[in-house]
Parts: C-alpha cells; structure tokens; sequence
C-alpha cells in the first residue's frame, strides 16, 4: 500500500495505558504526526485549542469514558467532522452500536495488528478529507445561491431591494405576526423633468442619495425597496401609533429639504409620499400596497412635496382615529380626519376645534358623531340632552374656526332614527343662524 509522505496529517491518540499509546505510535508515525493523551479530561481540554485529523479513543477509561468523551468534542462546531475511531478490548456488540450512534467511524479491537491498524487510518483520514471538502464545497455553493439570490433581488443602482423582497418579507411578517404594519410609497416629484433637463447621470445621483437618506432615516427592521424608476417602498413592522410613522415623513422630509446641486445649477428636489396601515387600510400586503399607492396620488393632487395618509377602510377604533387626528397636528399631513363621538362626549369636538385653531390647519375635517349603542327605544329620552350637547359644541367648533383657515365643512350623524335625525339638523340650524349654517355641509346619509 503506498502512503503520501509529503503531507502528514495529525492524529490524536487518547488512552489511559502508556503501553498502548507508545505502542500506536510507533505504528503510525512514520507516516503521521502523532499526539499521545493519557485521559479524557485533559483530551478535551487540548481539543478547545486543537483540530487533529483524527481521533483515537480508549473507550474504558477512568474519570472519562470515550462515550462521554466523544459527546463532548461533538458540541464543538470544528470537531463535528473529525473522524473518531474507538478502541476496545470487549466484544460487546452493545458498545459497538452505542459507538456508532455517537457518531464514530470505525472500532479496532484489540490486540491491535499494525496493518489494521493502519488500513483503517488511512480510510478514514481519506474519507474524512473528502467529506470536509464536499461540505466545504457544499458550504461555497450555498453563499454563492444566497449571494446570487440577494444580488437578484437588489436594485443596482440604488443597492436597496427590490419589489420583490419587500413583498415576500411583509406578506411573510402580515401572515406571521398579525401586527400592526405600515407601508410608505414614495415618489421623487417631477423626476422625468430632471431627467430631461439636466441628463440621466444627474438623476442617477439623485436617486442615490435619496436611497441613502431613506437608510439614514430608517431603523433596521424596516425594509426599504426601490420598485422601480423614481419610486420606493417602506416595510414598517410592529407600528405603535400613527405618530411614529408622522415622525420618520417629517425626518425623511427634513434630510431632503436640502439643495441638491444638479449641473451647477441648485433645484430643490420634492418628494410625494403615500402612507398606509395595517388593519387600517386591509389585511394583506396586496391591500396595504394599493392603499399607499392611491394615497401617492392623493398627495401629487394636494400639490406635490407632501405625504398623506390613506383613509380609513376597516373598521378602527375611537383611539385610532384619534391618532390620526394627531397625525395631522404634527405639521406635514394634508389628510382630512375623522373624529367618532360616541354620546356623552359632544365636548371633545370643541377640544379637537381648539387644537386645530391653535396648529393653525387649513383643511377640510369630517367630524362623525355615532350614536351605534344607544337603544332604539331610549333615543327619544335622550334627545333633549343631546340636542343642548351639540347646539354648545356646534357653536363653539364655529366660533374657533370663524377668524382662522379651519374649515369644518361636514357634520355627519350616524344611526339616528327617520325624523329624529331631521329635527336634529333643524335644531342645529335654528340655534346656529345662517351665518354659522353657511359654514356646514349637513349629510343625510
């Protein structure tokens, strides 16, 4: 048998009798470097800072069994595919089968006879190089895949994702988590005319650095694509508030409110941006993604350079819609709020008045008022005292938004019966004037 003698490969010789060690290497040095181990204990502990080509193990041995020892060098990651053979003076079949379970490759008996001896080294130091180096290999194919699957999925240009990553790992977190989620649409304003004017190149850049304050912008759990020309997506998992989202527009907006230099000229580069909310505006990715791209559009028609927030689709509670109504009062947001009032709460629309005179917004408010729980046979009871509860709110939400740019243009009422609900708006008129009637839009709906 003809053996390598350029490289010798290390072997680990691990018994409690000096004989026998003395003995293994007198076989196997001549063709491997040879490491004598007298126990278990100390084996391990030269293991921690050593990777042998092979291990030989005793399997009696006091203070540490080869069992014992072979299930410890296997919870350590660069041992997992170095070869163990077991030697054994028994010819229990029982500690073969254990052996082997654990992991080992071979058993020699003992006596052991030189050739056997070194037949079965040679295997296995043979067959454990190859399998390293099929994993090895294994292990380069599988980063280049990865590698190659992200490179497909990243945006050249801009080194964000691409579509569709964003939207295989929001359906994944939507299907997951069942979180509150948000998506941004972006949209750099006017961009084919900066195309047009000051070359392709100049719009490259540009979009460049608006990928790079998108990232300065956003944590790390947040996933940011570019799907396509001038327009980017932001996936934001596990949303807390609306006041959250307001918060990363106006930043994103900030960063951009700087002069971008485009052939020595200075252009002021505007961005539209559309934002949605899961459960808000739907339950999927497919429903999230229209409902921040129509709300894009919204925002282009509001006159550019701004971002709105997609209206309500689904059923949301008091509180959220509140949000939304803070939303507004952080400066940027054009959306027009709707604020539910159940009854007993009529003074809340003169709070929500007050705090839109005090923001000084100059939009349009839908304020609902929802009678839903109350009792078809106790809304005649109470109709006196919600008629002097609205009449006070009515007249104070006009007297707040007379002298500033509020324009509160809509009162609508939800489930009152046929003819209360006439009286009502009567009520409201007769009490308000036409002065303050002129500034209300009533919906019968």
């Amino acid at each position: 048998m003809r053996r390598d003698r350029s490289m010798k490969f290390n072997i680990l010789v691990v018994d409690d009798k000096p004989e026998m060690l003395r003995y293994i290497k007198s076989i196997l040095e001549e063709f491997y470097t040879v490491y004598l181990i007298a126990d278990g204990v100390t084996a391990l502990a030269y293991l921690q800072n050593h990777t042998p080509d092979l291990i030989i193990i005793d399997i009696n041995m006091p203070q540490m069994d080869g069992f014992t020892l072979l299930e410890n060098i296997h919870t350590m990651d660069s041992l997992k595919s170095v070869p163990v053979i077991f030697l054994t003076a028994s010819a229990n079949p029982e500690n073969e089968i254990r052996g082997l379970r654990l992991g080992a490759k071979d058993f020699i008996s003992k006596p052991i006879r030189r050739e056997s001896l070194l037949q079965r080294v040679q295997m296995q130091i043979t067959q454990g190089k190859a399998e390293q180096e099929i994993k090895k290999r294994y292990e380069q194919m599988k980063q280049e895949a990865e590698k190659a699957r992200i490179y497909a999925m990243q945006d050249e240009l801009s080194g964000l994702w691409k579509r569709n990553y964003i939207k295989a790992s929001a359906e994944q977190y939507i299907k997951k988590e069942k979180r509150p989620c948000a998506l941004f649409m972006l949209d750099i304003d006017d961009f084919k005319r900066i195309n047009d004017t000051y070359g392709h190149q100049t719009g490259d850049n540009l979009i460049k650095k608006f990928a790079f304050i998108l990232q300065k912008n956003c944590t790390e759990n947040m996933i940011i694509s570019r799907v396509g020309g001038d327009e980017f997506c932001v996936f934001i998992p596990n949303v807390s508030d609306k006041g959250a989202l307001s918060a990363l527009a106006d930043g994103i907006f900030r960063d951009l409110d700087t002069n971008v230099n485009m052939n020595n000229d200075t252009k002021m580069a505007g961005i539209s941006m559309g934002i949605a909310v899961i459960p808000e505006n739907g339950k999927t990715f497919e429903e999230l993604y229209s409902a921040a791209d129509d709300a894009l559009l919204e925002a282009k028609r509001r006159g550019k350079n701004t971002y709105h927030f997609a209206p309500i689709t689904h059923n949301a509670t008091k509180h959220e819609k509140m949000d939304r109504v803070h939303d507004l009062l952080r400066g940027r947001s054009t959306d027009s709020q709707i604020l539910t009032v159940k009854f007993g709460e009529i003074q809340t629309l003169y709070h929500f008045a007050r705090l839109l005179k005090e923001k000084g917004a100059a939009e349009t408010h839908v304020l609902i008022i929802s009678l839903e729980n109350i009792q078809k046979e106790s809304r005649a009871e109470l109709f006196d005292n919600l008629m002097h509860g609205l009449i006070a709110g009515v007249k104070n939400l006009t007297a707040l938004a007379k002298n500033g740019n509020t324009h509160l243009v809509a009162l609508v009422f939800d489930c009152l019966p046929e003819g209360m609900m006439k009286a009502v708006f009567d009520s409201i008129q007769k009490a308000c004037g036409a002065e303050i009637a002129a500034n209300l839009k009533i919906e019968m709906d």
